[in-house]
């Protein structure tokens, strides 16, 4: 029998925006009236793969089995691009954002952009940008998966010899 990837709790995971920001929505919409659960997935524009309430509940478990969650702070600061709720919605959001991720004992660290520069990274930021490099650089410091919907940042950490993933891959798997 094939085990699933929910079964098998990743440790450390470094976290890409797509993911966290797709695990902040789905746990703001568990917490909203049904009525308005759809549209609070549109709004906020989650991948196509999580429409789907089985894929939803494989992707909440994933992130429960983490034991270690990380991340950097340019990916803070990509999910507030990626966050498209107004007003009091808006606001809602962070504050349940917030909470999660306290209680999740979220690891939030900076990768400065002259760090990278200094341990040889400046092509590869070239190539995928601070936010992933530093995802990359984070997962070596820390020996942890990355997790990602963004295909770039998986087949350019290959060479770098890290363990990423891509969370559709997982979720979908049965």
């Amino acid at each position: 029998m094939k085990t699933s990837a929910w079964e098998l709790p990743i440790r450390k995971a470094v976290v890409d925006s797509c993911p966290l920001f797709s695990a902040l929505t789905l746990h703001y919409v568990r917490q909203s009236p049904p009525s308005r659960r759809d549209s609070i997935l549109n709004i906020n524009e989650v991948p196509t793969y999580l429409r789907s309430e089985p894929v939803q509940r494989n992707f909440l478990r994933l992130f429960d089995g983490i034991q270690t969650l990380l991340t950097t702070s340019h990916v803070i600061g990509e999910i507030q691009g990626l966050q498209k709720l107004k007003q009091a919605s808006g606001e809602e959001f962070w504050q349940s954002s917030i909470l999660f991720l306290k209680a999740r004992k979220l690891d939030e660290r900076l990768v400065k952009l002259l760090d990278l520069d200094r341990k040889g990274r400046s092509l590869l930021v070239g190539q995928i940008g601070p936010t992933d490099t530093g995802l990359i650089e984070l997962a070596i410091q820390t020996k942890s998966v990355v997790l990602t919907d963004d295909g770039r940042t998986l087949a350019r950490a290959r060479p770098e010899a890290v363990d990423v993933r891509l969370v559709e891959h997982l979720v979908r798997s049965s």
